[in-house]
């Protein structure tokens, strides 16, 4: 596993939040791009990043709730319906980033009819330019800062300006 140092500003944040997020041999740059941008929309005090790549019942990244449970559950990529059934019925909310262009939107015609017609996780297609686009920028310390106005993003990687509007499934 590869480490990066990931320091992340964002409106709403209280002061920049520290963290470490792990990136497995095996994990391709788009994969780990997506989970560095939900940690950019998602993160905040508390924030666990799941080994969902070695135990396939945790999340690419969870909130857990005050008393108990959990609050979010993000998975990346295409998750199968019952993986996205189990995580509706354990946790308040749930995101899933992909960036798979029209075999996304296949996916998600396919899945979605498995689901409940209540409670269906939020789904963020980001352009499929951007995960090499934020590959280009890693290093192993991250200075992100991020904002996100509806469903446009604007980003400082390491100093570097990038811009891009994601699209909802």
């Amino acid at each position: 596993m590869k480490p990066h140092r990931v320091v992340l500003e964002r409106p709403g944040l209280p002061g920049p939040l520290h963290l470490c997020l792990a990136r497995h041999p095996s994990e391709s740059d788009r994969r780990f791009s997506a989970r560095l941008l939900a940690l950019a929309a998602h993160g905040e005090a508390g924030v666990r990043t799941g080994d969902e790549l070695c135990r396939r019942d945790e999340p690419a990244l969870w909130l857990p709730a005050p008393a108990a449970g959990i609050r979010l559950w993000v998975e990346v990529g295409a998750p199968s319906g019952a993986r996205l059934r189990r995580a509706l019925q354990r946790a308040e909310r749930v995101a899933v980033y992909t960036w798979q262009g029209n075999a996304a939107r296949s996916w998600w015609r396919r899945t979605v009819r498995e689901l409940p017609a209540r409670g269906r996780p939020e789904v963020h297609l980001l352009p499929p330019w951007v995960g090499e686009a934020v590959a280009s920028l890693l290093a192993a310390r991250l200075e992100l800062r991020v904002s996100a106005t509806g469903r446009r993003w604007q980003l400082s990687l390491n100093g570097r300006e990038l811009t891009f509007a994601e699209e909802r499934l």
